[in-house]
């Protein structure tokens, strides 16, 4: 584990981009032929939303609230 400013850090930057990738797969073979609303909480949510949604390849729509 590495620490930063006092920070412990549990989870790296590689192993959360690596799960978002295998998600967005995931999710492109479940919903290849359909259009998927993503709906984003933005307290935290919307790097993450934004980070999954590179990955997919169907219809996206985006909403946030």
């Amino acid at each position: 584990m590495e620490y930063r400013n006092n920070i412990k850090m549990l989870i790296d930057e590689e192993s959360i981009r690596s799960a978002i990738i295998k998600l967005g797969e995931k999710l492109n073979k479940e919903y290849a032929d359909k259009e998927v609303y993503m709906i984003c909480v933005l307290k935290g949510a919307v790097v993450f939303a934004t980070e999954l949604a590179k990955t997919l390849t169907m219809p996206l729509k985006m909403e946030f609230i």
